[in-house]
């Protein structure tokens, strides 16, 4: 009778082991599972947190704060300016800025040195030297739809919005608030265009930030 309950026995040995097995297996699964979903919810929350700081971005040809949300603070040798938006920096040096902004391909903001025009007195004149660029912008097939007077740090400043062809720009034309820094070419800064597209709101906003936080050194 033994040997016939034998059998029996080995197979409910066998079922037991492969149900402790199977629990083990699922105990071995769960535990990597929660320790994946933990680990995934740390870089999240890591990145967020990241995403969540203020791009601050300063030096001569620095890339820093890129793709970081909040507003990205531009320094150069000439000014300050914040732009309310991720920022990534290409060119900042000789009082010139170049950079890209948001998440649009074509959010592109460049500020660069632009010459200024002397009166009969031989000091600069910021009316001559805007007539004068409003001219040069016209003998290059652009059309000025808009202009705006309006101060950027306390110097005189004009905004204007132009088109040309399908092209649609907001410039700012500035004199500089001091003649102490020089250009690649060695000359004398003494004024300032600011450009970016004219296609879309957060363009438009930009620009308005930029002018708001404009600081002359």
């Amino acid at each position: 009778m033994p040997n016939v309950m034998q059998p029996q026995n080995h197979e409910h040995k066998y079922r037991v082991l492969a149900v402790v097995l199977g629990l083990a297996a699922a105990v071995f699964v769960g535990l990597i599972t929660f320790t994946l979903l933990s680990k995934k919810a740390a870089d999240d929350k890591k990145k967020a947190d990241s995403q969540s700081a203020v791009a601050d971005v300063v030096g001569a040809g620095e890339l820093q704060g890129n793709e970081q949300r909040g507003k990205g603070k531009i320094e150069s040798e000439c000014y300050s300016f914040e732009v309310p938006r991720s920022v990534s920096l290409g060119v900042n040096q000789y009082c010139a800025v170049d950079l890209g902004y948001g998440s649009g391909e074509g959010n592109l903001l460049v500020v660069k040195p632009t010459a200024m025009a002397l009166n009969e007195k031989g000091e600069l004149s910021f009316e001559r030297s805007l007539e004068g660029y409003k001219k040069n912008l016209q003998n290059t097939g652009v059309t000025i739809e808009s202009e705006e007077s309006l101060k950027l740090d306390g110097q005189d400043a004009a905004r204007l919005t132009t088109v040309q062809g399908s092209e649609k720009k907001i410039l700012i034309f500035a004199q500089t608030s001091n003649a102490d820094h020089l250009d690649s070419a060695g000359q004398t800064v003494q004024g300032v265009e600011v450009s970016t597209p004219n296609n879309t709101k957060e363009q438009s906003e930009v620009m308005a930030g930029v002018i708001q936080t404009w600081k002359w050194r």
